[in-house]
């Protein structure tokens, strides 16, 4: 291989994010097939689709490319119809999209979020929002998207790429495996 060919095992996924946006901007979904539709059609579903088969080791490869500025990477991103080279920048970005549709309210019902997988929260002092697990989220699929999102979460962590999940205490608590104080539990209104 030369210098600036990527290895055979980095995978490369590809992306529509016209199709996301499509699927994200159809707000007030009724559920079931809607949301299902809604859910695939996404980036956050597209990178689902097209990873979330490879085994543990694939997704804790580090690869940098000459050209990426010190860019560390697992995967390499190719969006659909728009010509870009991956750089780095491509791979960046999906982990500022995704967190950003996960988290996008639906305008219509302020009390659910366009994709299915998590509900918004307002703290009790009313000034800021967080999201929390959707309850009625735990289909097979909904499963299997919710363990892909920790696999994307340890991606970005091991690749340095900043990752704006805005969860409350009590769910990064857990998923550390930390002890919850009062402060914790009182800190999201009981709209849960």
């Amino acid at each position: 291989e030369g210098d600036y060919d990527y290895p055979e095992d980095l995978p490369q996924v590809s992306l529509n994010r016209l199709a996301a946006m499509t699927a994200t901007a159809a707000e007030g979904g009724g559920g079931g097939d809607d949301d299902f539709r809604r859910l695939r059609r996404s980036l956050f579903g597209q990178l689902h689709d097209n990873l979330h088969f490879l085994e543990a080791r694939s997704l804790r490869l580090g690869y940098t490319h000459p050209m990426d500025d010190a860019q560390e990477r697992t995967f390499k991103v190719k969006f659909e119809g728009e010509g870009v080279d991956d750089y780095g920048g491509p791979f960046r970005e999906i982990f500022v999209q995704a967190p950003l549709e996960l988290q996008a309210v639906d305008e219509t019902r302020q009390d659910r979020c366009i994709l299915p997988l998590f509900l918004p929260v307002v703290a009790n002092d009313d000034t800021s929002k967080s999201f929390v697990p959707n309850p009625q989220a735990h289909s097979r699929m909904h499963l299997g998207m919710f363990e892909f999102l920790g696999k994307l979460i340890g991606v970005a962590l091991r690749c340095e790429v900043t990752m704006q999940l805005e969860l409350p205490s009590r769910v990064w608590k857990a998923l550390l495996d930390e002890p919850l104080n009062l402060e914790d539990v009182c800190d999201v209104s009981e709209a849960v």
